[in-house]
């Protein structure tokens, strides 16, 4: 939680340092950012560690590349956004990976 914390304050420093453009946040600008941040990294390492106490380190980890898939899809479902070649061909790759990543060894 620390690091993630960590990670949170030196990348907001940078972009406030590097980064030109206009600075505001409306309220679906921050709903955003604060759905972004607890979801997709604070219940994200809640759940691999949970599952690192159950599962196989490789399996674990293997999940944990699905959610991008997943953000992927919801956009394109319930959002209407565009899919390029290169994300459905990402997308491919990762579940590709997880199938073989999952199948039994002979």
């Amino acid at each position: 939680m620390i690091a993630l914390l960590t990670g949170g304050v030196v990348l907001t420093a940078a972009s406030l340092l590097l980064e030109e453009g206009t600075r505001s946040f409306s309220g679906s600008a921050l709903g955003a950012l604060l759905y972004l941040a607890l979801m997709g990294s604070v219940f994200s390492v809640k759940i691999t560690t949970f599952l690192m106490s159950r599962w196989n380190v490789a399996k674990v980890t293997a999940y944990r590349f699905i959610s991008p898939v997943i953000s992927i899809a919801v956009g394109f479902l319930l959002w209407q956004e565009r899919l390029s070649g290169n994300e459905i061909l990402g997308c491919v790759f990762i579940l590709v990976g997880i199938f073989v990543i999952n199948q039994k060894k002979a």
